[in-house]
Order: C-alpha cells, then sequence, then structure tokens
C-alpha cells in the first residue's frame, strides 16, 4: 500500500504531500474551495536514522500514527478537495504541538539561554504542555512500552527538525488557508486524526463517541458549523462528541482565526470504523470516506452560505 495517496496532483515534499490547486498562469494558488483539508499525524515514512536509535521494534512506533488516516481523504481528494498529508511519522516530529513543547531529558548540547527562553515560554501554556507525558514535539515515552529513545538527540538535530518539517508544514498549511481566505473571504480547514476506541461512558445508553469533533471549546470554529457536522455523523449511525477528550492541538491554535472568518475543527474517527484488529484498512473505510466526504461538502455550503456573507458586510 502506498504510503499517502500519492498522484501527480501532488507536490511531493520530504516532510508532506501537499495538493493544491494552482493558476495556471502562475500568478499563486487559486483554490476550488474555501476548504482545506490536513492529516498531521498520519505519517509512516520512517528514516534509518530515527529506527537505529529507537529502543523500541518499528511496529510499536506506529502506536504513536494515525493509522492510515489519510486514506480517509480519498474521496474528498477525488472530489477536488485539496489536502496537507504528513509523510514525516509523528515519532520524528510531532506536527500537533508547540515548536516549545520539549522533553529536556532527550535533548543534549542546546545552549542555556535557548533552554531557558524555552522553559519561559513553556511556562505561560502548562495546559498545552504534553512533553511531561511524554508526547511532546518529539516523542519520548510510549504507553505500554517506556522510553523510546538509546540516546538523547543534539539540539542542532531538533532544530533541523522543527525547520524543515515541523515549520514547512505549517508555513505550506498557512499559505493554503490564505490563498482561500483571500480570494473568498474565509477558510476552514479540517483537520483530520483518529483515535483509539474511548472507554464506554456509564449510564443507560453505555456508549462511547466514535467521532470527536473539537473546536477548542468554540474559540476555533462556530458552534453551528460543529453541530452541522455532528448532525452528519448521527445520520451514519454514530456516536459523537464534542471537545472532549480532543479539543484540538497546535493546529488549530495555530491557525484558526475566527474573528477573520478562518474556522478550524479537528475531526478524530475511532480506528475501530475503519481498522481491522491488525491496524490495516478494513470494510468501513469506504464508509468513513464518504462521512468525511460529507464533512466537507457541509464545510464548503457553510462557508457560502455564512462566512462568505458575512465578509462581504
Amino acid at each position: 500500500m502506498l504510503s499517502a495517496p500519492i498522484s501527480s496532483h501532488f507536490a511531493n515534499h520530504e516532510a508532506f504531500w501537499l495538493r493544491a490547486a494552482s493558476a495556471p498562469d502562475g500568478d499563486g494558488v487559486r483554490p476550488t474551495s474555501p476548504v482545506y483539508l490536513s492529516v498531521p499525524h498520519a505519517g509512516r515514512d520512517y528514516p534509518n536514522y530515527i529506527l537505529r536509535n529507537s529502543r523500541l521494534p518499528q511496529n510499536a512506533l506506529l502506536k504513536l500514527e494515525d493509522r492510515y488516516a489519510d486514506l480517509l481523504v480519498t474521496q474528498a481528494l477525488k472530489q477536488g478537495y485539496d489536502a496537507i498529508i504528513a509523510r514525516a511519522p509523528r515519532a520524528w516530529i510531532d506536527l500537533n504541538r508547540e515548536p516549545i513543547d520539549l522533553d529536556f531529558q532527550y535533548i543534549t548540547q542546546m545552549p542555556w539561554a535557548e533552554r531557558k527562553a524555552c522553559l519561559a515560554a513553556q511556562r505561560t501554556m502548562p495546559d498545552n504542555m504534553k512533553s511531561n507525558a511524554g508526547l511532546g514535539l518529539i516523542p519520548s515515552r510510549l504507553s505500554g512500552y517506556g522510553e523510546i529513545w538509546r540516546s538523547a538527540w543534539p539540539w542542532s538535530d531538533v532544530q533541523q527538525r522543527i525547520a524543515m518539517t515541523h515549520g514547512a508544514y505549517h508555513d505550506a498549511l498557512s499559505a493554503q488557508l490564505m490563498a482561500r481566505h483571500n480570494r473568498d473571504g474565509c477558510a476552514i480547514l479540517l483537520d483530520v486524526h483518529s483515535m483509539p476506541s474511548l472507554p464506554k461512558t456509564r449510564g443507560a445508553q453505555n456508549t462511547s463517541p466514535q467521532i470527536v469533533l473539537g473546536n477548542r471549546n468554540g474559540n476555533s470554529a462556530d458552534a453551528a458549523l460543529m453541530n452541522a457536522l455532528e448532525r452528519i455523523a448521527r445520520a451514519y449511525g454514530l456516536h459523537v462528541g464534542h471537545n472532549q477528550p480532543y479539543a484540538g492541538g497546535y493546529v488549530l491554535n495555530r491557525h484558526a482565526d475566527r474573528p477573520n472568518n478562518i474556522q478550524a475543527i479537528q475531526i478524530e474517527f475511532d480506528r475501530a470504523l475503519y481498522l481491522d484488529s491488525h491496524g490495516d484498512p478494513a470494510n468501513g473505510i469506504n464508509q468513513m470516506q464518504s462521512l468525511l466526504l460529507d464533512m466537507a461538502n457541509l464545510a464548503h455550503d457553510y462557508a457560502s452560505t455564512y462566512l462568505k456573507v458575512q465578509a462581504a458586510e
């Protein structure tokens, strides 16, 4: 199976696949829809460099992935939506984390002045820091396995990853959203993820969400858009949650600008909906692809009906 849905329409960057409609006269990006898709955790191109330093076998590192989440956008791509899809694996660098979310135990040769500045920045956002749990910018510990790395990474190496992978991904994503905003006065980002099955809730229904929609508790997208996406998922017979336990991470925090009509929603799919017990695509993949296409179409209509009108006022 291909590491990502590759076609001649994708630009091949070492860190990601980028599909964006380009204007034929070369004057930049000319998008076909204000809606754009991102898949930051599906990367599975593992450099030998990272495998040599891992205490864990590669099949353990796969547990960090949103396994085959890139396949979820396939039907949307065929219908003309554009996307950015990670190639670099999450074990290499987490594209949904703050660049300062560092576990210093696994970094060497970092100048004290830079470390001090990073620590000061971390203290301003303690609720967002995932490095304490081993799941920061460079994951360091994996539940059930313990420490990932044999030895710490040189700071120069981490800096290069931040610039060439993390920075490149987010600069490209920002350019795509701004192109849409410049053309339509609005943009909507659907940030696609997958999650392990959540524990069942107590009560009469004894169910758990199979889809979790996150808008950073109202900060990154309208409640009306969230509710409309929920109705679509419920029409597929799925249980839907909002912002718990996933409200959205760095992707939404960086790219959403709701007052200026750039909205972003994180969509988490229960992996049991589209993967089998071995972690391979199962029969449900086609239905989940259809669901995501329906969500993209709904977001497109919402942008055209509401956000463009607001932008014109």
